[in-house]
């Protein structure tokens, strides 16, 4: 039965204790799990194959508010705690409050301790917990590259088309309609979102900086509008034109966005 998956985190301390006794390995991982979508689904295999039994911690109502707005979650906790219990590869399912995963770890001691691929291993805040009971933090990468702010954003905007990209003669414009009151994060252009080479006006010189695309990805998952800005001096200076500085960006958008691929 669902319900009889559903525990209380005190109460998974005997039990992961028991899993321990008999030698069984204990996986661990978390998330809100708002619309449970088909990249869910395939996280949590992934992670009970390496694992003999698999226990998911579920963000709490308050705490998802915290960190996402106030118009999150979508579904509530005790719904979301049923609709991941429901899955086959998840073996208990427990609601809790805090931000982090450090106190979850401390209690039920996971011999594996499982976070998405988009992460990288230095943002694994919980990574010395789990090792200090000898424990392990393993990624996993992620196969169905879907996110669910960006289907909540669709369903409120109640058409496919509220982002796309229009090209104009000098440029090319990411378009979206946001959402009322969104805070946003402004990001410098040179040095943050590319390599920094000094006056950039040739596009096929642009290089993503690592990690830059999961790093927006994540901001964008946590509710911010992105607003890249730059002060290109070289134009003033006669270095570059306007035209150079607009293509640079048509390919910046470009290598963000993908929009070459989907064409």
């Amino acid at each position: 039965m669902i319900e009889d998956k559903i525990k209380i985190r005190e109460q998974l301390i005997p039990i992961c204790n028991q899993f321990h006794s008999d030698g069984s390995i204990v996986g661990f991982t978390s998330g809100a799990f708002d619309l449970l979508h088909a990249g869910h689904v395939d996280y949590l295999e992934q992670a009970k194959s390496q694992c003999d039994k698999l226990i998911v911690g579920v963000n709490s109502d308050a705490s998802i508010r915290k960190y996402k707005g106030q118009d999150r979650p979508i579904i509530s906790e005790n719904l979301r705690l049923k609709t991941v219990a429901a899955l086959e590869s998840v073996d208990f399912v427990f609601l809790f409050d805090e931000r982090r995963n450090a106190r979850n770890i401390e209690l039920l001691k996971p011999q594996i301790y499982f976070k998405a691929g988009d992460y990288a291993e230095s943002q694994l805040t919980s990574k010395a917990v789990v090792e200090q009971f000898g424990g392990e933090a393993r990624l996993i990468p992620i196969e169905e590259n879907i996110s669910t702010t960006e289907i909540i954003t669709r369903i409120r905007s109640g058409r496919d088309g509220d982002q796309f990209i229009e090209e104009q003669e000098r440029t090319v414009h990411l378009k979206r309609k946001p959402p009322k009151m969104q805070p946003a994060i402004f990001l410098d252009r040179d040095g943050t979102i590319n390599r920094e080479i000094g006056y950039l006006s040739e596009p096929e010189k642009f290089e993503l900086l690592p990690n830059v695309l999961a790093g927006l990805k994540k901001m964008q998952d946590m509710g911010y509008r992105l607003v890249i800005v730059t002060n290109q001096g070289g134009i003033g200076l006669g270095y570059f034109t306007k035209e150079d500085f607009y293509r640079v960006n048509k390919k910046m958008l470009i290598e963000i966005t993908g929009w070459h691929r989907a064409r």
